[in-house]
């Protein structure tokens, strides 16, 4: 009997122990329970409540614990407790800092202004670049366009070099009239003349491989008509003149003969 009487006594005991060696977990609505964590998983908890004799199994989320006390239990590590704690304190883990929620907010608008000066200053790079292409390949095309002009000036300049072999270039004053590319008509005197060109002054600034219309007057008056190109344009700084040499186009037998009786006729 008195045996029986140990028996139930120890067990009465185990039972009203056990709640006082439970865990508590303080919720942040304010509510308090008391009971037995059974494992954690991610973010829940496995959690038996203990209400007087009644056990209720429930799954608590981390967010809404704000306090958490254990009793001798295995079931979450330190690292845990510690995160719950610093959550229910109102801090943030923000780049492996714990910070109040208004610092990292303010470290967040920061981040997000040099975020948006990083990709100004990468979109101002490109754009420079592109510029950069841009411009080379304006250079690249003008050098191919001199490089261009430039053959043809020294395939017009080796026909003329051949050309003057046969022709010489005699010294003679004769007025003549020329027209442009935009035909507008001009007035000049000629400083020397061939049978395959002439050269003269003029205040107009000619570049070489342009063509021109020049218009001379024949030893009866009649108006020769010729296409030139220009072969050479230099300016004379002293008097602000340009010296144009045309080579002529084209030119067939009977004009070339026009050519020589003005020459003859208007040599100095």
């Amino acid at each position: 009997m008195i045996r029986k009487i140990i028996f139930i006594s120890f067990i009465a005991v185990i039972f009203y122990l056990e709640p006082l060696c439970a865990d508590e977990i303080t919720l942040k609505n304010g509510q308090n329970l008391t009971g037995k964590v059974l494992s954690q998983k991610d973010n829940i908890i496995s959690f038996e409540i203990y209400f007087d004799s009644i056990v209720v199994s429930a799954s608590i989320n981390k967010d809404d614990i704000l306090n958490i006390e254990l009793d001798n239990s295995e079931l979450i590590d330190e690292s845990t407790l510690f995160e719950i704690t610093q959550q229910s304190r109102g801090l943030i883990l923000y780049k492996g800092r714990w910070l109040p929620k208004k610092h990292v907010a303010t470290l967040m608008q920061r981040q997000d202004k040099i975020d948006k000066i990083k990709r100004f200053t990468l979109l101002s790079i490109q754009f420079f670049i592109f510029l950069m292409v841009c411009f080379g390949a304006i250079i690249g095309l003008d050098l191919l366009n001199f490089g261009v002009r430039k053959y043809k000036l020294w395939r017009v300049a080796k026909t003329e070099t051949a050309d003057n072999r046969l022709h010489r270039r005699i010294p003679v004053k004769l007025d003549f009239c020329f027209k442009i590319e935009n035909g507008v008509e001009h007035k000049a005197v000629t400083t020397n003349i061939s049978l395959g060109g002439l050269l003269f002054s003029t205040e107009l600034e000619l570049k070489p491989s342009d063509r021109i219309s020049v218009k001379l007057s024949s030893e009866d008056n009649e108006i020769l008509e010729l296409e030139g190109l220009v072969v050479r344009s230099e300016k004379d700084y002293k008097t602000d003149q340009h010296n144009i040499g045309v080579s002529f186009l084209s030119v067939d037998h009977e004009i070339r003969q026009e050519i020589a009786k003005i020459i003859a006729k208007h040599r100095i």
